[in-house]
C-alpha cells in the first residue's frame, strides 16, 4: 500500500501541474482530462475497497507530503476538480491524517466554510461534512482554531444547514454542531432558535441518520437551551415517538440517551419506556437502556 500510495501521490500532483500552452492541451487550460479525474477520484473513497489500494485506511494513514498538500489545495480552486477534493478532504482531515496540519495551515477549513453557502449540494454535503471530521475529538492544540472559525461564520452557517432540503447537509451539520457543543466552543446567540428548529422539522423527520444526530444534539445542549427545549410542547411527544420507533435501532438508542440526559428516572412519561426498553430485542437498545436506569438510578 505504502509504494501504491506513493505512485497516487505523484499521479495526483501531476494533476495540478496544467500545461501553459493551450496548443499542447487536449482539455481546456484550468480543467481535468478524464485520466486526471479519475486519479483523483481514487482518493475519495469512504468504504473499503479490497481488491484497491485506496482503502479509507491507506487515504486517512499512509498518504502524506507536502506535493500532495500543494496539489489539492490548488485542485480545490479548479471548478471541475473542486467536488474530488471537498470529498477527499472528508477523508484526510481527520485528526490522524498525516496530511491534516499541512492542508489545516494552508487555509482549507475557512475556504470549506465558505462552501457551505455553495448553491452546489455536493459542495454543501462534502464541506460540512470535512469540517464534521476536522471537529471530531479535536486535540487541543487545535482548539484555538476553532474558537476561530466559531468566532467567524461556522456556528451561524451549521444551523443554518440544518434547513438545508438536502437530508445529507442536515445529517453532517447536526453531527457538526454535536461536535462544537461537546468541546464547550458554541456561542450561545446562534443557537438561540434550535429548539424550536428541532421540534418544528428536524424531530420529526421519517429520515433516521437525521433524526439520530438531531436527538444526539439535543442530548448535548448547555442548560439555557435545554430550558428551551424543553418547554416546546411538541418535543416530549417527538421524543415518546422516537423511544417507540421499531424500524430504527439507532433512533432507539440516541432517544434514550436524549432522554436520560434531559429527564429524571421518575418522570411518568418517560420511566416506563425505558425500562420497557431493556427488554428491547436488539442487544445494543438494550444495553443503552440499562445503562441510562443505572445511571439515573444512582442519580435519584
Amino acid at each position: 500500500p505504502h509504494q501504491a500510495c506513493s505512485q497516487l501521490v505523484r499521479w495526483v500532483g501531476g494533476c495540478a501541474e496544467w500545461p501553459s500552452n493551450r496548443s499542447m492541451c487536449s482539455h481546456p487550460p484550468g480543467s481535468c482530462s478524464r485520466t486526471q479525474s479519475q486519479r483523483l477520484h481514487s482518493l475519495t473513497f469512504t468504504r473499503t475497497h479490497t481488491h484497491h489500494f485506496t482503502t479509507p485506511q491507506n487515504i486517512r494513514t499512509v498518504l502524506r507530503g507536502q506535493e500532495l498538500v500543494d496539489a489539492l489545495v490548488k485542485l480545490m480552486e479548479l471548478p471541475d476538480t473542486r467536488e474530488t477534493v471537498t470529498a477527499i478532504l472528508c477523508n484526510v482531515l481527520v485528526e490522524f491524517s498525516p496530511l491534516r496540519e499541512g492542508l489545516v495551515q494552508q487555509g482549507v477549513l475557512t475556504r470549506l466554510v465558505a462552501l457551505m453557502q455553495s448553491h452546489n449540494a455536493t459542495l454543501r454535503t462534502n464541506a460540512v461534512w470535512a469540517l464534521t471530521n476536522f471537529t471530531f475529538k479535536l486535540p487541543s492544540g487545535d482548539q484555538t482554531l476553532l474558537r476561530t472559525l466559531v468566532d467567524g461564520d461556522l456556528v451561524t452557517l451549521a444551523v443554518q444547514c440544518l434547513s438545508d432540503p438536502v437530508m445529507s447537509v442536515k445529517q453532517h451539520a447536526l453531527s457538526l454542531l454535536r461536535n462544537i457543543l461537546l468541546l464547550g466552543a458554541a456561542p450561545l446567540l446562534p443557537l438561540a432558535g434550535l429548539p424550536a428548529l428541532m421540534c418544528e422539522g428536524l424531530l420529526a423527520v421519517h429520515d433516521e441518520h437525521v433524526l439520530t444526530e438531531a436527538l444526539h444534539v439535543c442530548a448535548t445542549l448547555p442548560a439555557d437551551l435545554r430550558t428551551s427545549l424543553l418547554a416546546q410542547p411538541r418535543f416530549l411527544p417527538l421524543l415518546t415517538a422516537a423511544l417507540q420507533r421499531g424500524d430504527s435501532e439507532s433512533v432507539r438508542c440516541a432517544a434514550i440517551t436524549c432522554a436520560s440526559a434531559l429527564f429524571p428516572l421518575n418522570h411518568p412519561d418517560i420511566s416506563e419506556l425505558l425500562v420497557e426498553l431493556t427488554q428491547d430485542p436488539m442487544r445494543n437498545v438494550q444495553d443503552t437502556a440499562r445503562i441510562a436506569v443505572c445511571k439515573l438510578s444512582m442519580d435519584l
